[in-house]
């Protein structure tokens, strides 16, 4: 029910005090927002698939001595944000407020910077999982909301502060540096062609290569020392492991990516106007592709859609803001029916956006249902 409430919240508020899209109203909605999303995320208790590790993990940091820190296998990043707290007080309800906050700031802030439409862009934060994603996987996902603000960076061709940027994400979580090689792409032209290929690839590898996906993972894990055998055959090794692993032989449902697809279509066609907007969308053009590639072949290995999380959130909300724009002013101005045509454009986007996030909530999304409070445990 929290959940549904929040939606309320952020829409019920959001359409009335942002009708004049002016920069007090804005600041007075970004700071609405972040505090009603960091109320949800900072209060719960339990709630979260991997909640009760990183309880762990904050309550042994406020153990280990400077020795123990540096040699602690987790990056370091997550480690020092999360260790000046401990002096104070190793209860594990701190330390997740601590990653809340964080969190929460990095996403309003990039929000209010680079949206037009405030309450679309965060009620598609919530609608569309990411709120979630912020409740579950928090290394990968602050790096993914570090690693978005290098992006600008590629608009002005500066490589040397997109790198920085990224080397800082990378300290949150390693998978971080993948973005690295991302900056020769996303500095080529975007066009048609660019989308024939990351549909096309998306397809082929999906139908016919994945085999060949999955095997690859496998021998990543089977150098790294990930698994363990007797055997002398990698290949069985590698076979067997996959097999057994419910991350790599078991996907996650397609129902959860659908809007990514459809806006993947959306801004392909649309593309145009979009590079018109801003250089910035050029960048979002290449990750949407990037992440549909990962988020479609995840339907099939859940391990593999992880690697979607470092691209989806900024292109989804921007190029999401940006197409929801453009066809709003498809409409003429000067017809009788641009009010009704409007309001049929935001009800339809709007209830495709709470379909999935209807099903993302009755599928346990990342096992935040049911949602518990910290409020009245000790």
């Amino acid at each position: 029910m929290i959940y549904y409430l929040l939606v309320l919240a952020l829409v019920g508020v959001g359409v009335p005090l942002l009708y004049k899209n002016t920069m007090p109203r804005r600041l007075l909605y970004t700071g609405f927002s972040a505090i009603a999303l960091s109320a949800v995320m900072g209060f719960r208790f339990l709630t979260g698939w991997d909640y009760g590790a990183y309880a762990k993990i904050y309550i042994n940091l406020g153990m280990m001595n400077m020795d123990e820190l540096a040699h602690d296998a987790l990056e370091k990043g997550y480690l020092l944000l999360q260790r000046p707290f401990t002096f104070f007080s190793i209860d594990l309800r701190l330390g997740h407020w601590v990653t809340t906050i964080f969190t929460i700031a990095l996403v309003t802030l990039y929000i209010y910077k680079h949206c037009k439409n405030l309450w679309f862009a965060t009620f598609g934060f919530v609608a569309f999982g990411f709120l979630f994603n912020g409740m579950n996987l928090q290394r990968q996902f602050i790096a993914m909301l570090i690693g978005m603000w290098a992006w600008d960076y590629v608009k002005e061709r500066n490589f040397l502060k997109y790198t920085v940027v990224i080397l800082l994400a990378s300290t949150f979580h390693i998978s971080a540096l993948l973005l690295l090689p991302c900056y020769i792409l996303f500095l080529i032209p975007y066009n048609k062609i660019w989308a024939a290929l990351y549909g096309g690839a998306t397809i082929i590898f999906y139908t016919v290569l994945f085999r060949y996906v999955l095997l690859g993972f496998g021998l990543i894990f089977y150098l790294s020392g990930r698994m363990t055998t007797d055997s002398s055959d990698m290949m069985a090794t590698i076979e067997k492991y996959i097999a057994s692993s419910g991350e790599l032989s078991n996907g996650v449902p397609f129902q959860y990516y659908i809007t990514t697809v459809i806006l993947f279509i959306l801004s392909s066609i649309f593309h145009k106007q979009l590079l018109q907007r801003d250089k910035l969308n050029n960048t979002m053009l290449h990750a949407l592709g990037l992440a549909m590639f990962f988020a479609v072949l995840g339907t099939q290995a859940a391990y593999v859609s992880r690697f979607a999380l470092l691209f989806m959130m900024p292109c989804m909300l921007v190029l999401g803001d940006n197409v929801l724009d453009i066809l709003l002013q498809k409409i003429p101005e000067d017809s009788k029916r641009c009010k009704l045509y409007r309001f049929g454009i935001y009800a339809i986007t709007i209830v495709v956006m709470l379909l999935v996030f209807q099903y993302m909530h009755t599928h346990n999304y990342n096992g935040v249902v049911p949602y518990q409070n910290n409020i009245t445990w000790n």
